[in-house]
């Protein structure tokens, strides 16, 4: 069962059932969407499922075009982005690239080695909408250790 909060309401909705049947999942959410994502040890397809609050609907995605050991989803501008989770020092192999799901073509996209959202992995990802905020927090914890950038979308 998987529920949605609805703000101006104040209430929760429950969302129909997703399309694809799978014993372990994990869901990521954003603004208007909600996505169902396999569980790395699942066994079930590759696929992840959205569902548009604006259409009421589940929408299965394409397979993902590599399959990751250790699944790592992040969304950020409303884009969802899975990636190899497994630490570097626990890597054994080369490790499949992260993709990104490009609404526009409907396709995976692979995120270039050249964009700052390539070792995404290594990012804790906070969406903030009031600059205010985020020059408070970063001012606050100017640390030697601590690295702030600033990363524009895929």
């Amino acid at each position: 069962m998987c529920k949605t909060y609805d703000p101006e309401k104040n209430t929760w909705i429950s969302l129909p059932a997703p399309n694809v049947f799978r014993q372990c999942l994990f869901l990521k959410a954003s603004r208007e969407k909600v996505f169902v994502i396999p569980a790395n040890y699942s066994g079930g397809p590759r696929i992840i499922e959205m569902y548009d609050s604006k259409q009421k609907t589940w929408i299965s995605l394409p397979e993902l075009p590599f399959r990751y050991l250790l699944l790592g989803a992040v969304i950020v501008d409303n884009e969802i982005m899975v990636y190899e989770n497994n630490p570097d020092d626990y890597q054994c192999q080369d490790v499949a690239p992260p993709v990104y799901w490009d609404e526009s073509t409907q396709l995976w996209r692979i995120i270039e080695i050249s964009s700052p959202w390539f070792h995404i992995e290594r990012y804790s990802v906070l969406l903030l909408d009031d600059y205010s905020v985020v020059k408070d927090i970063t001012a606050k914890n100017k640390c030697p250790g601590n690295k702030w950038e600033r990363i524009i979308s895929v």
